[in-house]
C-alpha cells in the first residue's frame, strides 16, 4: 500500500511539472497571437486610420472543480477552448491552482532614471567663461570687470566662488609698478585699515574699501589658491571733480601777487560735479568765506554762491575790493570735502618790480624764481623802513 502511495506521489509531482510547462507554452502562444494581430493592424495605421485602443489579455486557469481550461479575453470577444479531462488535469484537480496574468500587447522594457553619482556633485558641468570643469570657479566669470566709484565713497568688489572647498582666497592690488597683498582668507594683511574683507554668505568673498581716493585706482585680483591660481580681475576707476582757479584774465593760477589796495578777483571752476552746486565754496584756514562775507566781518570781501553753468560744471567767484596786507594767505576752493584746489595770494606794499602781477596790470603771472626775488626785495624794503 505504501509503495502505491509513493508511486502516486511521484506521478502527481511529474504531472505538476508537466502542467506548469504546458501553461507556460500556452502563454507564449497567446502572446504570439496578439503580436500577429498587431502586425495585421499596422497597415491600417499607415493608411491614416485610427489605431484601436490596446486591450488586455487575460489568461485564466480553472479552479479545483473544473477541468484544465483556458480563456483569453480580447475586448468583447470571448473564445473558449476546453480540453477533455486528461490524467494531468485529474492530477491537478486536488490542487487549488488559480492565477491570472495580464500582459499589454506592446511590451516595453523600462528602467528608473539613473541617479547622478555622488562624485559628480563636485563637478561643475557648465562653468562660465570657459573655466575648468573641476574644482573652484567664479560664478560671475573671470572678468576683467570695470567698477567706477566716487571719491570718498565706500567700494565693494564682489568675488563669488563656487565649490571652493578648502581652498584659500586672497585679494591683491596690482599697479604698474607695485603689488600689494590686501587680504588672506578673512584676515586683512594691508597696513591701510581702509581695506578689509566683507564676506557675505554663502560664497561672496568681497573686498571693502572705505573712503576711496584717486590713489586707489588700480587692478584688484581675487585669487583662489589652486595650481595654477585662478584669478578674477576688477579694474577700479575713481571719479572726482576737477578744480581750476582762474584769475580775472582767465589764466590758471597757483600764486598771485597784488599791490595793497588792488582789486582781487579769483574764479573757481569745478567740473564733473555730481554733488549739489552749493557744496562748491571758498575757504580760508578751514572757514567758509561765504559765511564771513555774510556777517560783514570783512567789508571788502564778497563771494558768489556756486552756480551751475553746464551739465556738471559749477563756478563761484571770490572778490576783494581793496586788498589789504592781512588779506595775504591761502585761499582754497572745495567740493564737498572730496576735492580741493588752493591759490596763494601775496599782498605787497611799497614799490614793486614791474614784473609783479597786480590787480590793474594785464601782465602774465611771475615765475616762482621771480616771486622769490620779489619777496626778498619786499623784506629788504620792510627792514629799511623800520
Amino acid at each position: 500500500m505504501s509503495g502505491a502511495s509513493t508511486a502516486m506521489r511521484k506521478r502527481r509531482a511529474g504531472s505538476g511539472e508537466l502542467g506548469a510547462v504546458l501553461n507556460a507554452a500556452l502563454l507564449i502562444l497567446l502572446m504570439g497571437a496578439e503580436a500577429q494581430t498587431q502586425q495585421q493592424l499596422a497597415p491600417q495605421e499607415h493608411a491614416g486610420q485610427q489605431k484601436p485602443a490596446a486591450k488586455p489579455l487575460t489568461l485564466v486557469s480553472g479552479g479545483s472543480n473544473s477541468s484544465l481550461g483556458v480563456e483569453w479575453h480580447h475586448g468583447e470577444e470571448v473564445k473558449d477552448q476546453r480540453r477533455s479531462t486528461t490524467p494531468v488535469a485529474a492530477a491537478l484537480e486536488d490542487e487549488d491552482a488559480s492565477w491570472t496574468s495580464t500582459t499589454e500587447p506592446a511590451m516595453r522594457l523600462t528602467q528608473p532614471p539613473l541617479k547622478r553619482p555622488s562624485f559628480l556633485e563636485h563637478v561643475h558641468l557648465h562653468p562660465p567663461d570657459g573655466q575648468r570643469r573641476y574644482g573652484p570657479y567664479f560664478e560671475d566669470g573671470l572678468g576683467p570687470f570695470n567698477v567706477t566709484a566716487r571719491v570718498g565713497s565706500t567700494v565693494l568688489l564682489d568675488c563669488r566662488i563656487g565649490m571652493l572647498q578648502d581652498k584659500t582666497v586672497t585679494w591683491i592690488q596690482r599697479k604698474e609698478d607695485s603689488i600689494h597683498l590686501l587680504t588672506v582668507g578673512k584676515q586683512a594683511y594691508s597696513n591701510d585699515a581702509r581695506f578689509s574683507l566683507n564676506f557675505r554668505y554663502p560664497n561672496n568673498w568681497r573686498l571693502q574699501i572705505l573712503f576711496v581716493s584717486r590713489r586707489d585706482e588700480a587692478t584688484y585680483e581675487c585669487q583662489v589658491a589652486t595650481h595654477p591660481p585662478r584669478v578674477l580681475q576688477v579694474r577700479l576707476r575713481v571719479s572726482a571733480p576737477e578744480l581750476h582757479i582762474l584769475d580775472e584774465h582767465g589764466h590758471a593760477v597757483w600764486d598771485r601777487y597784488y599791490k595793497v589796495g588792488s582789486r582781487v578777483e579769483l574764479l573757481c571752476e569745478a567740473s564733473r560735479v555730481q554733488e549739489s552746486p552749493s557744496t562748491v565754496e571758498w575757504r580760508q584756514a578751514g572757514v567758509s568765506l561765504a559765511a564771513v562775507a555774510k556777517n560783514h566781518s570783512r567789508p571788502d570781501l564778497s563771494v558768489t554762491s556756486g552756480t551751475l553753468v553746464g551739465k556738471d560744471t559749477v563756478r563761484t567767484v571770490l572778490t576783494l575790493q581793496r586788498a589789504r596786507k592781512q588779506d595775504s594767505g591761502n585761499y582754497t576752493c572745495v567740493v564737498a570735502d572730496i576735492a580741493e584746489a588752493t591759490v596763494t595770494v601775496h599782498i605787497l606794499n611799497g614799490e614793486l618790480p614791474a614784473a609783479v602781477q597786480h590787480g590793474t596790470s594785464g601782465q602774465a603771472p611771475v615765475t616762482p624764481l621771480l616771486g622769490v626775488l620779489v619777496i626778498l626785495s619786499h623784506l629788504v624794503v620792510t627792514c629799511q623802513s623800520r
